[in-house]
């Protein structure tokens, strides 16, 4: 019998037959044998088959049999060629979550497991799908085949608990996926194929790798952070390497995530670990202001080092850098960091003097007297203040430092080493002495020794600015955890085990130290009392988490209260509280290692148990978007403070009131918060000038206070020195809010109302004013900043300073009515940017509304302002909220991002309209600034091209989209109406517009009232951008027309007339959410609003002649100007005597080639007839001879020639040399085009019917050397909401002039009789 060899190429299969072979005939002989047989096979064809028809060598693998093998189908598998029903899944429904499948995806068949057996779900694929080649739906009945798929995946298995919920174990599963081949009708129509393909399961399994589910692949990522990998792959019945390449991918996502970019405080701690028999130092990072582990890596691993370095992307605001006082971790922070922000932690010198008494006790321990040291060992290891001298313990000292010379000798080092600490002054010295006293022979002061010498300057800078500061819970925390951390390595990292064939790497040690910890700290959190589940049981009930606050306050070994939501434990960038650290893991990753867990995936910024509310930000905001602040009356303190104004009359110009009234409005408001510490501080400043500022910060509450004994009442009992104490006053507040007053020039304005007598009464109005913000939060106090700067400024400036609050509300709520479901994350981190801020009225205004929304956000304000008044009392504001003051700055966005590297949630801006960026209005270093950013390219702020420089909200808007998070950013922009058409094809707005739609990012355009704004009444819109839209929305452009949505304001406030109420807000938030077209809503595909430019011409036909009309043409359209220009000499000739060399030389020059242009005119008008001809070629011949006598220029005489022909379409069609048609320049025109739309088709509609003969040319060239650009975008707004109004009849128009004259002469008559 002959066998059938299959061979699978990367081509095609194909077999080859052949007879009467056996293992020992030659290769030579079978090859004959495949040539008798019609087979032609290379030299490596010839070898392949040759060993594998020997039994010997089919070890290759092949396949060797007389015929196909079918593949078996499993019981419950549906063959017919059917999309399966509602009918056959409905029995299975419940079942769905226990699977977690895609949405698209059914059970129809199911059986449970049985012994070693896992159970098996049948499943299916609902949805049609659609061709891959041309889009076209498949029909139902379209099925070429069906088949199915074995893959592995995972189950949820309930445990049922009388009277309380269930828990959920899980257990491996197979599924078994019913996968169909759809044929394409469509396909078929045209190509004559039906080109058959698979459905797309692409959600579900991995088309390179269709064993395991993704779903599984991702959970056993998961897994992998906690469990033995061994013990996963023998769960699962799957290879080690799997399990390690999920474990890989997972790692990889989880690193993406991580970010420190708000970190200001680090720490650099030395931990030796024994990983696989080897004993290395160790980093382990910590961000000592939020308490939280952040990263562990070894110093030798220079990758390691320099990818903890890269997530560091905002190091400048690095503003201390925490190490312990060992060389590996002072060498890695002076390599990286600058020298002046190093400090060596206390806590590691402490233990390092402790080790040194530990090491000597030790060797005193075969004493006999070695009890009493024992018993008063608790007296020595003090720490804390040093034992005073007539005490009772200083008795017990004594007693044991006698009978322990040795012991007292290291004692007295210890001392002295922790006095560096306790004394107020002369740390430096103390440092000194330490260093050069002797060390007794203990090895470790020794060593200490040697690390002092050489971290002498970061030891004293820490000693004097930390010097009484309470840091013991840190220090515990941090020493708390190194202990289990040194053992938990030890456990899987220096030992083989039964579980594995060889010790765990560091890379699996860290991920589980790391994103394993995490996991689990989410785990414990979300176990309620009450559920009994046997991991809980393993731990006997004691890994329970609850969360009073957000990230720190973790709480470990306490039953979680009953509450009505299942509790959490946020981590922010996967930073654990060291608080919960050692016991995640002692016990946790312990005793886990081979437990499966019910895990819920990380998410970037939390790890949450509970499912995210089906309830969109949406539907939340249309019935709630009326919610507003309680009405505000703040009419009182307004006119208080006006009343003050009229003291500074004689002193300022009324319009320079705001100058003094301002700053002095801001001092009240800082001195009122300050007032319930204002002694707590003063006191301190009195004990120990050198208090470091951030720990004045917890006495006085804010990020801000004041040392100086004065407050305004004060300064008032001394009338004489008002001047002098008033300035020592403000020079005793902290250097941020100096800066404040100091862009105010505080000082001067002090000087010149002393000078002119008003400085007391001023001083003593504000002193009676009440601004505390337990009386005006931040909301009533930017109403009352608003009234002020309304009166103050209404007439020149003050839309710069500020905008509406009825606008931003507006724009918040649309702004926050898509696309931020995530906003209702417990805990959720969420960053607003304004680069254009003001007094941060934006700002403020986000601020209320998602902490109306999510009181437990952790919102974060990030704000640039040019000018220095509206910089001031928007600083004083974040302070006072308790807003990170760094992330305020004083700067002019066009030449700095002060965030370079953070990304924003939320970006709001209403940056000024019609400012100038360039040219000799703009501000002195802008262009250039502007300039060089846009060398930076696509990766630069403002890559999509520079507008016009004489206005920059395009640039404005490029910079905020640069801001906006990647994924789920979003911003909302007031803009005037200039960025949505002005501007040419090529011009940087039409390409900066192209670009905004090409990448879609363009959510919707909303045009507001008129007359909203404090300084100006034009119209307005504001553009809500979007890296996040709802499905529906991507691709498409809203376009809402809400000028018809306001009410009047009672009276005016300057150019303010109107204003939105909430029941506007409502309805505009209505109009964008509903996003359905309307009167007042119109939605467009991104493309409408693109074009590309076409040039049309029509082929040059044109008649010539020499006639008096057409020399007085070529003369108006100075066709001789090269010969003589008229023009020009008369310009010249004004100069007179001031007329330069080079223009006298020209004039000279235009002079003698008058008497040719003359000569031309006079022949020309000689040969004028009435001659017409239709072709230069019958023409030339007659011009040269008519000018022969003066030119024979063959340009001057084409010259000529063009300028006396006409476009006539009876003359001959002209052709260059190759028989081409040349077209008329003359009768160039441009079309622009929709982007979407063929010309063919636009000049068959357009221009055809009315030029038969025009032809249209496209004449981009994008990547020339000079690049043409014929392709941009416009947004015609006004043009879609356009409305025919029938003109009045002419005859209706003279009867209203008609009684309107009869009413004026009535008038007339009655007036004067």
């Amino acid at each position: 019998m002959g066998q059938v060899i299959w061979f699978i190429s990367k081509r095609d299969c194909f077999f080859a037959f052949y007879e009467n072979t056996c293992h020992d005939q030659p290769q030579q002989a079978f090859l004959a044998t495949c040539t008798e047989k019609g087979f032609q096979f290379c030299k490596f064809m010839v070898q392949f088959l040759y060993c594998v028809s020997v039994p010997k060598c089919r070890s290759w693998g092949c396949r060797m049999s007389t015929k196909r093998p079918k593949p078996e189908l499993s019981a419950h598998f549906i063959r017919d060629k059917r999309l399966l029903k509602a009918a056959d899944t409905a029995k299975y429904n419940a079942r769905l979550k226990e699977i977690d499948l895609p949405d698209d995806y059914a059970i129809y068949g199911y059986e449970p497991s049985s012994g070693r057996k896992p159970a098996a779900y049948w499943v299916c694929k609902q949805s049609v799908g659609e061709c891959p080649e041309c889009g076209t739906p498949y029909l139902e009945d379209a099925i070429a085949s069906v088949s199915e798929s074995k893959l592995t995946h995972y189950c949820r298995v309930a445990i049922p608990h009388e009277g309380e919920k269930p828990t959920y174990d899980i257990h491996p599963a197979t599924l078994y996926l019913r996968r169909i081949r759809w044929m394409c009708y469509n396909c078929y129509s045209k190509l004559k194929t039906y080109n058959a393909k698979m459905q797309d399961d692409s959600q579900l399994v991995d088309e390179k790798d269709r064993k395991l589910t993704l779903q599984l692949k991702k959970y056993l990522g998961q897994q992998a952070m906690h469990m033995e990998i061994n013990t996963l792959a023998e769960i699962f019945d799957i290879s080690p390497h799997t399990v390690k390449n999920c474990f890989d991918k997972a790692l990889a996502e989880y690193e993406k995530r991580r970010n420190w970019d708000d970190i200001s405080t680090l720490g650099l701690y030395t931990v030796t670990l024994n990983v696989q028999g080897q004993q290395t130092n160790f980093c382990l990072c910590a961000d000592v202001d939020t308490e939280s582990l952040i990263e562990l890596f070894a110093y030798e691993d220079k990758e390691a080092a320099a990818n903890f370095l890269s997530k560091l992307k905002n190091k400048q605001n690095i503003q201390r850098v925490f190490i312990s006082i060992d060389s590996a971790a002072f060498n890695f922070a002076k390599t990286n960091f600058p020298i002046k922000t190093i400090m060596v932690d206390r806590l590691d010198v402490r233990k390092r003097l402790l080790n040194g008494l530990e090491t000597v006790k030790k060797g005193n321990d075969d004493s006999q007297d070695f009890p009493i040291l024992r018993r008063h060992w608790k007296l020595l290891k003090n720490v804390e203040e040093a034992i005073p001298a007539n005490s009772k313990d200083y008795v017990f000292l004594k007693e044991v430092l006698n009978a322990f010379p040795h012991v007292g000798d290291a004692y007295w080092l210890k001392e002295a080493g922790m006095d560096i600490y306790r004394k107020t002054t002369g740390q430096c010295k103390l440092v000194n002495d330490w260093i050069s006293s002797d060390k007794y022979n203990i090895l470790p002061y020794e060593q200490l020794e040697q690390y002092m010498i050489q971290a002498q300057e970061p030891v004293v800078r820490f000693a004097v600015q930390y010097n009484g500061v309470d840091r013991s819970r840190y220090e515990k925390a941090i020493l708390e955890a190194e202990s289990p951390l040194i053992n938990y390595v030890g456990l899987t990292g220096a030992s083989k085990s039964a579980l594995w064939s060889r010790a765990a790497s560091f890379k699996m040690i860290r991920a589980r130290v790391l994103y394993g910890a995490a996991m689990m700290a989410n785990y414990f959190a979300a176990q309620e009392p009450n559920e009994k589940s046997h991991e809980e049981c393993a731990i006997q009930g004691v890994m329970y988490f609850t969360t009073e606050t957000f990230k720190t306050n973790a709480k470990i070994n306490e039953p979680a209260g009953k509450t009505e939501t299942t509790p959490e434990i946020y981590l922010h960038n996967f930073r654990i509280p060291l608080s919960i650290y050692p016991t995640l893991l002692s016990y946790g990753l312990t005793e886990y290692r081979g437990v499966l867990l019910d895990l819920k995936p990380l998410k970037k910024d939390g790890l949450s148990r509970n499912k995210q509310t089906e309830e969109t930000m949406s539907n939340k905001i249309a019935f709630d978007a009326l919610w507003d602040e309680s009405p505000i009356d703040v009419t009182p303190e307004v006119n208080f403070i006006w009343s003050i104004a009229n003291k500074l009359r004689g002193s300022y110009m009324p319009d320079k009131y705001g100058d003094v009234i301002i700053p002095m409005t801001i001092l009240r408001r800082l001195e009122c918060a300050l007032e319930p510490t204002k002694k707590a501080v003063t006191d301190m400043f009195a004990k120990n000038p050198n208090y470091p500022p951030k720990a004045m910060y917890r006495i006085s509450g804010y990020q801000f206070y004041n040392t100086s004994p004065y407050t305004l009442k004060e300064l008032c009992n001394e009338p004489d020195n008002i001047k002098s104490n008033f300035k020592v006053y403000i020079e005793g507040f902290s250097a941020e809010v100096q800066e404040i007053f100091n862009g105010l020039e505080m000082f001067s304005h002090i000087d010149k109302m002393d000078k002119d007598g008003c400085l007391f009464s001023v001083v003593q109005a504000f002193a009676d004013l009440d601004l505390d913000p337990k009386t005006y939060d931040s909301i009533k106090m930017g109403y009352i900043f608003e009234h002020l700067i309304g009166k103050f400024y209404q007439n020149v400036d003050a839309g710069q300073f500020y905008t509406g609050r009825d606008i931003i509300k507006c724009l918040v709520a649309v702004l926050i009515s898509e696309g931020c479901d995530d906003i209702f994350d417990d805990g959720k981190v969420v960053t607003v940017c304004d680069q254009a801020c003001g007094t941060g009225g934006m700002l403020s205004t986000a601020y209320s509304f998602i902490k109306h929304y999510n009181p437990s956000a952790d919102v974060r304000l990030f704000g640039q302002e040019f000018m220095p008044q509206s910089y001031a009392v928007g600083l004083a504001e974040m302070m006072i909220k308790g807003q990170n003051i760094e992330n305020f700055r004083n700067a002019d966005t066009f030449k700095e991002d002060c965030f370079p590297n953070i990304k924003m949630r939320f970006v709001l801006e209403n940056p000024p309209f019609g400012t100038p960026w360039a040219g000799k209005d703009a501000k002195a270093g802008q262009e250039d600034a502007v300039r060089n950013e846009f060398k930076h390219g696509k990766d630069g702020r403002w890559g999509a091209g520079l507008p016009s420089g004489g206005d920059s909200q395009l640039i404005f808007m490029q910079s905020a989209i640069d801001k906006m998070d990647d994924k789920v950013g979003r911003a909302a922009i007031i803009e005037n109406g200039s960025p949505l058409f002005t501007g040419g094809t090529a011009s940087g707005e039409s390409q900066i517009r192209r670009w905004i739609l090409e990448q879609d990012l363009l959510e919707a355009i909303i045009a507001l009232p008129t007359d909203l704004f404090y300084n100006t009444g034009i119209a307005t819109y504001v553009w809500i951008l979007s890296k996040n839209k709802r499905p529906e929305r991507k691709g498409y452009v809203q376009l809402i027309d809400a000028t018809s949505i306001f009410h009047k304001l009672r009276k005016a406030a300057g150019n303010k007339k109107n204003e939105l109420l909430p029941e506007d807000r409502d309805r505009i938030v209505k109009l964008y959410t509903a996003f359905e077209e309307n009167e007042y809503c119109k939605i467009f595909k991104n493309e409408e609003f693109m074009y590309r430019e076409y040039t049309v011409m029509q082929p040059l036909q044109r008649s010539y002649a020499i006639t008096e009309e057409r020399i007085q043409q070529i003369l108006a359209d100075g066709t001789l100007s090269s010969v003589y220009d008229p023009a020009k000499v008369d310009e010249l000739e004004e100069q007179g005597s001031q007329i330069s060399v080079k223009d006298k030389m020209k004039l000279d020059k235009l002079y003698e080639q008058k008497p040719v242009y003359e000569a031309i005119i006079s022949d020309l008008q000689d040969a004028a007839s009435h001659e017409v001809y239709l072709s230069p070629e019958a023409f030339m011949p007659v011009l040269r001879k008519a000018l022969a006598k003066v030119t024979d220029d063959k340009k001057l005489l084409d010259k000529i020639a063009d300028g006396l022909s006409v476009m006539d379409k009876n003359a001959e069609i002209q052709r260059d040399k190759h028989g081409e048609i040349l077209y008329d320049k003359d009768s160039k025109d441009t079309e622009r085009v929709s982007y979407e739309e063929s010309i063919d088709d636009y000049m068959a509609r357009e221009v055809l019917p009315h030029v038969p003969d025009a032809k249209a040319f496209w004449e981009e060239k994008v990547d020339a050397k000079k690049p043409v650009i014929k392709t941009g975008a416009e947004i015609p707004f006004t043009q879609y909401f356009y409305k025919y109004e029938q003109p009045v009849p002419s005859e209706e128009l003279a009867k209203q002039f008609v009684e309107l004259e009869q009413s004026v002469s009535q008038r007339i008559a009655k007036l004067f009789g």
